[in-house]
């Protein structure tokens, strides 16, 4: 199946974070047990910023109001995996005449 491509690349600074889905059993005398679970245990979810002038900043604004956090895309990351991911949120702002920066976080998804 054909995603849409997110052809953006960051600032520098992007930040990655990666959360393991973990099962923890806890027991009452302090102990625990941990045991992931799904096949793809471990998605990143990235923060980053584009600034750019207001054609592209208008370009990605309209890409991920296209996709409503509903539909994912793909996008090749900084540490260069190409991976699918869906983007909830978004913020804007003009930082200076004729730059604008958006800030997101992609979060991936495995479907």
């Amino acid at each position: 199946m054909e995603y849409p491509k997110f052809i953006w690349a960051p600032d520098l600074g992007a930040s990655c974070e990666e959360q393991p889905f973990v099962n923890v059993t806890k027991f009452g005398d302090g102990y625990e047990a941990r045991v992931g679970y799904l096949i793809n245990s471990t998605p990143k979810n990235w923060t980053v910023t584009f600034t750019t002038n207001l054609e592209t900043h208008t370009a990605i604004k309209n890409f991920l109001r296209a996709r409503n956090a509903t539909e994912n895309f793909e996008w090749k990351s900084p540490d260069g995996d190409v991976n699918r991911y869906v983007c909830r949120s978004w913020t804007t702002k003009q930082s200076s005449f004729g730059v604008y920066e958006i800030s997101a976080t992609f979060e991936q998804v495995f479907e």
